[in-house]
């Protein structure tokens, strides 16, 4: 199983950075709540992680630093798909694309999906591939205990 995860308000609360593209800024975004015990119980079961955001390439460090110490996540760097310099979709469109694109190299299409993000549209597109949660509000629901 895949689960395949978006950042901005989905793992990382960005509501209060005024910077929105800086890698300073971005490192010190908090985790939202019920997040860390979600992807701890989610690492327990084995599951596989892609991490999905429109957040551009120039992020991709910061980004990186921030699952490993933030969420204790260490990601191969193929699963971490960043917005490319110069592209101009949507969010929601631009994982789409990125996501059929990653789906097609797998050895198993038939992989099994978990979709969290906090965009509806992208909710929306991921719907016909797997299961899909809109955060925040779904980490709760999750592990119903927290």
């Amino acid at each position: 199983m895949f689960v395949v995860l978006d950042v901005d308000n989905t793992l990382a609360d960005t509501s209060q950075r005024e910077d929105r593209w800086s890698p300073d800024a971005a490192i010190n975004d908090p985790v939202i709540k019920g997040v860390e015990r979600v992807i701890t119980r989610f690492q327990e079961l084995k599951y596989d992680f892609l991490i999905l955001t429109g957040r551009p390439e120039i992020l991709r460090d910061a980004t990186m630093r921030w699952l490993l110490e933030k969420l204790n996540l260490a990601l191969p760097e193929t699963h971490l798909l960043m917005r490319s310099t110069g592209n101009l979709l949507t969010a929601a469109e631009s994982k789409r694309e990125q996501f059929l694109s990653f789906r097609q190299s797998l050895e198993n299409h038939h992989t099994c999906f978990l979709f969290i993000d906090a965009d509806v549209d992208a909710c929306a597109n991921f719907a016909p591939f797997g299961i899909t949660l809109q955060a925040p509000g779904c980490w709760p629901s999750i592990l119903p205990s927290l």
